[in-house]
């Protein structure tokens, strides 16, 4: 969904290979259980990446989204040409040179699913982003998860589904031979050249009201430059009398 007023994504989305969110053990951090994915990376360089892009990249925090009551983190990165030309090695350098961004990051993770119908997300660590530091500790978490996943040839559990990891890469008990691995691929449906018809709903916008929590802040705040305000017209009026 386009949430207004991202049109799309807010970054360029992507996700850190031999990396997994484990749904079999409870996060260190969050104390709820992984997503069942790759840890996904959200790169916030000026330009936009093509899908399948195989991207260096620079780390500079790490995002601890909740999402359906699973752990989702998200890798706050930038690309490496660009941090070196620009300078950004940390969080605080990105603040420096785009304000906003990380607020914006923020915010899009919170509301994102909410046109289809689900409840805003919340976040760990009341959304702060951490730093590089801990964001490497947590993507060492994710890796050690992929390598006992994919020495088990295959795992499964209850609400969780299957998983197997057979594989022509890993010397493992799960490795396949190459004919096996591209029966499996040729057993597929056939690539259609034919490109199916863009939906309409790619270019709708989804017009989302302020939560309670933004009124909350929003109005005392409002309240309390009115007063300043007030205060000062009326200094100057008894200051014009005197």
């Amino acid at each position: 969904p386009n949430v207004f007023p991202w049109h799309g994504h807010v970054c360029n989305y992507g996700a850190f290979p031999q990396t997994w969110e484990s749904p079999f053990h409870e996060d260190i951090w969050t104390g709820l259980r992984g997503d069942q994915d790759p840890i996904d990376v959200c790169e916030v360089g000026s330009k936009a990446v093509a899908t399948g892009t195989v991207l260096p990249v620079k780390i500079l925090g790490i995002l601890a989204l909740i999402d359906g009551g699973e752990t989702d983190w998200k890798v706050i990165v930038m690309n490496r040409k660009e941090a070196v030309e620009k300078r950004i090695d940390s969080l605080d350098d990105l603040r420096d040179e785009y304000p906003d961004l990380l607020e914006s990051v923020r915010k899009f993770f919170r509301v994102y699913k909410v046109p289809v119908g689900k409840p805003e997300n919340v976040f760990a660590f009341d959304g702060e982003v951490k730093d590089e530091a801990f964001a490497v500790e947590v993507i060492s978490y994710t890796n050690d998860a992929w390598k006992e996943l994919i020495t088990n040839c295959s795992v499964s559990g209850e609400n969780v589904g299957s998983f197997n990891t057979g594989n022509t890469l890993q010397e493992s008990d799960c490795t396949v031979d190459q004919k096996t691995a591209r029966q499996v691929v040729e057993s597929q449906p056939a690539y259609d050249p034919v490109q199916a018809e863009r939906p309409d709903t790619v270019d709708e916008w989804s017009f989302l009201k302020s939560s309670p929590m933004g009124a909350f802040i929003f109005y005392p705040l409002l309240i309390f430059f009115l007063l300043i305000l007030f205060s000062e017209i009326i200094v100057k009026a008894c200051k014009k009398d005197l």
